[in-house]
C-alpha cells in the first residue's frame, strides 16, 4: 500500500512539474526550445560543410540558414497569398454558401424525417439551428476580432518581429556550436541526466515532432492535389484543413472525407464521392505506412491516451494545445518511466 501511494505522488508530482513547465516556461523559451530543436536536426548538414567542404561552421550556419529561410519564403510567398484569398473568399460568400447548405439539405432531411417517421422539417429545423449558431458566431464574433484591433495588431507585430530576430540568433549560436554543446554536456557531472533528457525524450519529441509534420504536409499535399483535379475552389485552405484534421490522434481525414462522400454519393455526384474516398484511403495507408518508418519502434502510447492528451491541451493550454497536450503526455510518460528506473536500480 505504501508503494502504491508514492506511485501516486509521483504521478501527481510529474504531471504537475510538466504543466508548470508547459504552462509557463514553454511560452518563454519557445524560440529558444524551437532553435534547438532545427539546429539539431540540421546538425548532419553542419557536418557535411564543415567535415567535407571544410566551411567554417559560422558561414555553414549562415548558409542553410539562408538557404532554408528563402525556402520558407519562396513557399509562403507562392501558397501564402492564393490561402488568404480563399480564406477572405469563405468570409464574404457567408450568406450564398449558407442558402446553398440549407438547399441541399433539405432534401436529405426530407428522407431522414420519412425513414424515422418525423414530422416533416423536423431534422432540418434541428441542423438549420446548429448551422444558424455557428456562421454567427463566425461572422459576429470572429471576424470583428480578426478585423479590428489596430493598435492590438501593430503591437503584436512589433513583438514578433522581435521574437524572430531573437529565434534566428540563437539558431544560429546553436548551429555554430551544437556538437561543441553535446561534448561539454556529456563529460559534465551531470552527463547521466543529460544522456536521457538528449537521448531518449529529446529524440522521441523530435522524431514526433518531424514525423507529424512530415506526414501532415504529404497529406496536405495529396487532399490539396485531389480538390485542385475536382476544381474545388477552396482546394489549397481545405487541404491545409485536411492535413492539420489528419495530424490529430484517432481522428484522420476521413473525419470529413467520408461523411462528405455520403452527402456527394445522396446528391448524385458519383465521380466527387469516388475522388474523396481515393484520398481518405491513400492518407491513411500513407500515414500506416510512415509513421512506423519515422518513428521507430514508436512511442508506445495508446491511441486513447493521445485522444485525451490532445483533449487535456485544448483545455488546459488553448488551440496549441493540439501540440503541446501530445508531448507533455509523452514527457510525463518517459519522466515516470526513468524514475521507475532509477529506483529499481
Amino acid at each position: 500500500m505504501g508503494r502504491d501511494k508514492k506511485n501516486v505522488f509521483i504521478y501527481i508530482g510529474v504531471t504537475a512539474v510538466v504543466y508548470f513547465i508547459f504552462k509557463y516556461i514553454m511560452p518563454l523559451a519557445a524560440p529558444f526550445i524551437i532553435a534547438f530543436l532545427l539546429a539539431a536536426g540540421m546538425s548532419g548538414q553542419m557536418r557535411f560543410l564543415d567535415g567535407r567542404l571544410h566551411i567554417k561552421r559560422s558561414i555553414a550556419a549562415v548558409i542553410l540558414i539562408g538557404f532554408w529561410g528563402m525556402l520558407v519564403i519562396a513557399v509562403l510567398w507562392l501558397l501564402g497569398g492564393l490561402l488568404v484569398t480563399q480564406i477572405k473568399n469563405v468570409i464574404d460568400n457567408y450568406g450564398i454558401y449558407y442558402a446553398y447548405i440549407n438547399e441541399g439539405m433539405c432534401s436529405f432531411c426530407q428522407r431522414v424525417d420519412g425513414f424515422m417517421g418525423f414530422a416533416g422539417g423536423t431534422t432540418l429545423a434541428y441542423i438549420d439551428s446548429g448551422l444558424v449558431g455557428i456562421m454567427r458566431m463566425a461572422q459576429d464574433k470572429l471576424m470583428p476580432s480578426i478585423m479590428g484591433g489596430s493598435i492590438g495588431a501593430l503591437k503584436g507585430f512589433i513583438t514578433c518581429t522581435g521574437v524572430l530576430v531573437i529565434f534566428f540568433m540563437a539558431l544560429y549560436f546553436f548551429m555554430k556550436d551544437y556538437d561543441r554543446m553535446l561534448e561539454r554536456a556529456s563529460a559534465s557531472d551531470y552527463a547521466q541526466e543529460f544522456d536521457f533528457f538528449y537521448t531518449r525524450i529529446g529524440k522521441i519529441i523530435y522524431t514526433f515532432i518531424k514525423t507529424q509534420l512530415t506526414v501532415m504536409c504529404i497529406t496536405m499535399i495529396i487532399c490539396a492535389a485531389g480538390l485542385l483535379w475536382l476544381h474545388n475552389p477552396y482546394w489549397l485552405l481545405l487541404g491545409v484543413v485536411l492535413g492539420i484534421v489528419d495530424a490529430l490522434p484517432v481522428f484522420g481525414t476521413g473525419t470529413i472525407l467520408m461523411p462528405w462522400a455520403v452527402v456527394s454519393v445522396i446528391c448524385g455526384k458519383y465521380r466527387y464521392a469516388a475522388v474523396l474516398v481515393a484520398m481518405c484511403f491513400i492518407s491513411y495507408m500513407l500515414r500506416e505506412y510512415l509513421e512506423p518508418k519515422l518513428m521507430g519502434k514508436g512511442l508506445g502510447a495508446h491511441p486513447l491516451g493521445m485522444l485525451a492528451a490532445v483533449y487535456a491541451g485544448l483545455a488546459l493550454f488553448g488551440v496549441v494545445g493540439v501540440i503541446t497536450g501530445p508531448l507533455a503526455y509523452i514527457l510525463i510518460k518517459e519522466l515516470i518511466g526513468y524514475i521507475r528506473h532509477r529506483q529499481n536500480s
